[in-house]
């Protein structure tokens, strides 16, 4: 088959075989909306189709997974760990929303899709923590890279941190001096 000479880099051995059009059994936007869904109910401390929160997150977390968000590290004030993995496997992730305490029920999706052949990205608005409104709405966005399995490798997320902190009750001065108000009235 000739190729176009707009595209001679398909021709090198090996390149046509990571080109997206080539590859069959790349993630859908069905599959990401049906991902996003459990995720969702996950955050919400809700059951899924895959049954509870741990037993949902074992099944679509790869062995190898890896998380990570500066804006979580800021809020929890692990600043060492802005810009480096937070979460180093799927037991740790497992672990971790087990434990959680805060139902996350109020996440509204404002757009989800695909990227390229393994990613998929959820752009989405939290107005509720606990089934209470939240005082500032977090905008936020995962991505998610998955593997040939479709077991999610790497989540990075990112969102409004001083919004979500403010309706953490965390108090947040300006240097200008104003005062953020928060949720619990802290400053």
């Amino acid at each position: 088959m000739q190729l176009p000479l707009l595209f001679p880099f398909l021709a090198t051995p090996g390149v046509a075989s990571w080109w997206p059009i080539h590859q069959p059994h790349c993630v859908t936007d069905a599959f990401a909306n049906l991902t996003f869904t459990r995720i969702r109910s996950v955050l919400a401390l809700q059951p899924t189709d895959l049954g509870n929160s741990t037993e949902t997150l074992t099944q679509i977390l790869a062995e190898d997974f890896e998380s990570t968000s500066d804006s979580y590290s800021m809020i929890a004030g692990r600043l060492g760990e802005v810009g480096v993995v937070g979460t180093i496997n799927k037991t740790a992730e497992v672990e971790e929303v087990r434990g959680a305490s805060r139902s996350q029920d109020g996440i509204e999706t404002l757009a989800l899709g695909t990227l390229g052949c393994w990613g998929m990205v959820w752009l989405w608005n939290l107005t509720k923590l606990n089934d209470e409104d939240v005082l500032y709405p977090v905008r936020g966005m995962h991505y998610l890279v998955l593997n040939e399995d479709w077991k999610i490798t790497e989540l990075h997320t990112e969102v409004n941190s001083l919004a979500y902190a403010a309706d953490l009750g965390f108090g947040i001065k300006y240097p200008n001096g104003t005062v953020l108000p928060s949720k619990k009235g802290g400053s």
